[in-house]
């Protein structure tokens, strides 16, 4: 069955330092949906307006879709002066020529210190399929309050699954409770995933299984979101976290796999073997960015462990006009292209394929970056979204591509309106900077005679001591 699986609109509510803020892709704006190309979204602003908070809450709902445990440092992003933060995400599915908006609702409650919990989910869609004489209106699917007692909506669909007299409640309050201690989704925790599955195909309900097997799915193969902190490990120059896709005949695979780039380690075949998929996939697109260029896998030595596992002795080496280097020797911007580039091929290939990326220009050539966007906007069939300080993809890219974070915690994220072609958004944007314009204030003012005062007293500030 092919399925297709985008993500329309982000909403989040008191979120770090965003009390609201709503992110609409371009083809959500204009109800195209899906027009078979890529879209890209970049995320500009000030520091410290919500850039990295949209993509921090795309890596909640990652783990929430694919049922895993919330991060131990989920609870900072509540915002400190309120108890209960949310997330809201509507998707456009296609299946088997049918096509739906689905709308996710999360909600996330600060229980104590240091913990955070999802207390209640809903999912609920809407056909966009049209049928004369009929009206397709919004249907809620499932909800699920934790808030007081456990409460499953709309209560005449579930009245057979929580009755005290189904042999079921027992099984759903044990999948319940398991979520909970894994601090997992409520809804798609694998215990409660299993049930509701199984309790939808029973009871006729295909097209709601099929949402809710779509969705898990494309969060564990199609969602890929980078955080800034994985950057760290790049800095250090101690790890290369590769973000990837491989697709085969037999399988596709997508993850994370981390190599250390100081000195050697010490893998197994199957690692050998992915590690080198993922370097062949990558040399293909490198070589063409970065002109005579290409890595190698280079196999120093191999032994058994104790278990009789064959163990091999890898370094990671960049060729370039034949002389070879350990990768740990490239630039920090060459190392974090080529951590991400499995991924953007995903991007450029699969309709499906949904990439978050915070501080995409770290490191790298604004040239080049504007060229790989170029690229992908023109011929990519996946979805982007990235952050970025670089102005060049203003330049390259339309501007319902582009979305710029105001000064307003109530209004964070805007489209700069009445843009024309012959515009040049970047200026557009600095002249909104300098002289404002716009509805709302885009950065909060600054002063440089302030500035210059400011860096003379605390130079002197303990001279008399």
């Amino acid at each position: 069955m092919n399925t297709i699986v985008r993500i329309q609109s982000i909403t989040i509510k008191n979120i770090k330092n965003v009390k609201i803020g709503v992110a609409d892709f371009p083809n959500y704006k204009s109800k195209k949906y899906y027009d078979e190309k890529s879209e890209i979204l970049g995320i500009y602003g000030q520091n410290g307006s919500g850039k990295t908070t949209l993509i921090n809450m795309a890596a909640v709902l990652k783990k929430a879709l694919s049922g895993e445990s919330l991060s131990q440092d989920a609870w900072e992003l509540i915002d400190c002066d309120e108890e209960i933060g949310s997330l809201g995400v509507v998707f456009f599915i296609n299946q088997n020529n049918e096509s739906y908006l689905v709308y996710y609702d999360l909600i996330l409650k600060k229980i104590e210190d240091g913990i955070l919990r999802v207390v209640t989910e809903k999912l609920s869609y809407k056909s966009l399929n049209k049928i004369k004489g009929v009206r397709n209106s919004r249907i809620t699917l499932i909800e699920i309050d934790l808030k007081k007692n456990v409460e499953f909506s709309p209560k005449n669909k579930y009245k057979n699954l929580l009755s005290p007299q189904s042999p079921k409640s027992v099984a759903v309050k044990i999948a319940l409770a398991l979520a909970n201690e894994r601090n997992t989704s409520c809804l798609f925790g694998a215990e409660v995933m299993e049930i509701l599955l199984n309790y939808l195909e029973d009871h006729q309900d295909q097209q709601g299984a099929r949402i809710l097997s779509a969705l898990q799915m494309f969060a564990r193969r199609n969602l890929c979101v980078i955080e800034n902190n994985r950057l760290g490990s790049i800095l250090m120059n101690l790890v290369i976290p590769f973000s990837f896709r491989i697709d085969s005949k037999e399988k596709s695979t997508q993850g994370e796999y981390p190599i250390a780039l100081t000195g050697t380690i010490f893998i197994g075949e199957r690692e050998n073997q992915l590690i080198t998929q993922i370097i062949g996939q990558i040399n293909v697109v490198l070589e063409k960015l970065i002109p005579g260029m290409f890595l190698e896998v280079f196999e120093k030595s191999s032994e058994f462990s104790k278990n009789g596992e064959k163990k091999i002795q890898v370094e990671l080496i960049s060729v370039r006009e034949g002389k070879r280097v350990s990768l740990k020797n490239e630039s920090e911007g060459i190392v974090k292209i080529i951590s991400i580039l499995s991924s953007l091929i995903a991007v450029y290939n699969l309709p499906s394929y949904c990439m978050f990326v915070d501080e995409l220009d770290s490191g790298i050539f604004e040239f080049l970056l504007g060229e790989i966007l170029k690229v992908i906007d023109d011929g990519g069939k996946g979805q982007l979204i990235f952050t970025s300080h670089n102005l060049r993809p203003l330049e390259v890219l339309d501007s319902k591509n582009i979305l710029f974070t105001t000064s307003n915690r109530d209004n964070r994220y805007i489209h700069i309106q009445n843009i024309k072609r012959t515009n040049n958004l970047r200026d557009v944007y600095l002249r909104s900077i300098l002289l404002g314009g716009e509805d709302e204030q885009l950065y909060v003012e600054t002063d440089t005679v302030t500035i210059r005062k400011a860096f003379r007293k605390a130079g002197g500030l303990f001279k008399d001591e």
